[in-house]
């Protein structure tokens, strides 16, 4: 996993993902948005400094948010953001959630699998937590779309891939929707 986090100062945890391209104007965080609109909870894995907790805010969206992080200094951002709500954010890594028996009418995880070595398991813990949604933003598709078709129980995944990193503009936002039966 890359991991060059450990060395940001408190400065730039602060700023990261709230500004630039991959920030709050992102079309991926519209359509994370726009799916989460009518559900009552989520679970936001890789939540970082708080940026998708502060755009449901924004939104209104009346939900029982979750976030998890490994990265403890972007969750004190976020717990200083958002003093009310520190609660709401904890550090857990995915990997741990087989742990976890509270399911979430939708797990989100944003740009977290291109990051693992192995993300079969990965996607097998996040899927295990999700009740209706499990919506994936990442630069890959192909195995991970099977993956996901291939499980058993009915669950809407939802994929949204990012931008490639080489590219110098943002694509439209494309949703790839497997209802699995």
């Amino acid at each position: 996993m890359k991991e060059n986090w450990r060395h940001w100062t408190p400065e730039l945890a602060k700023i990261f993902l709230r500004s630039g391209p991959e920030g709050k104007s992102h079309p991926s965080r519209a359509c994370v948005l726009d799916l989460l609109e009518g559900l009552a909870s989520v679970l936001d894995v890789g939540c970082g400094n708080g940026v998708m907790f502060e755009m449901i805010r924004k939104r209104r969206l009346d939900l029982d948010y979750r976030g998890i992080d490994v990265t403890e200094k972007l969750l004190n951002v976020a717990r200083k953001l958002f003093p009310a709500d520190a609660h709401r954010f904890g550090r857990m890594s995915l990997y741990d959630l087989k742990k976890s028996r509270r399911k979430f009418d939708a797990v989100v995880c944003r740009h977290v699998l291109e990051h693992l070595s192995d993300y079969v398991p990965a996607v097998q813990r996040l899927y295990s937590c999700a009740k209706q949604n499990l919506i994936l933003v990442f630069f890959y598709l192909l195995s991970l779309f099977l993956l996901a078709a291939s499980e058993t129980r009915s669950l809407s995944v939802i994929f949204i891939p990012g931008p490639m990193p080489w590219d110098n503009h943002q694509p439209p936002c494309k949703r790839i929707v497997a209802r699995t039966e």
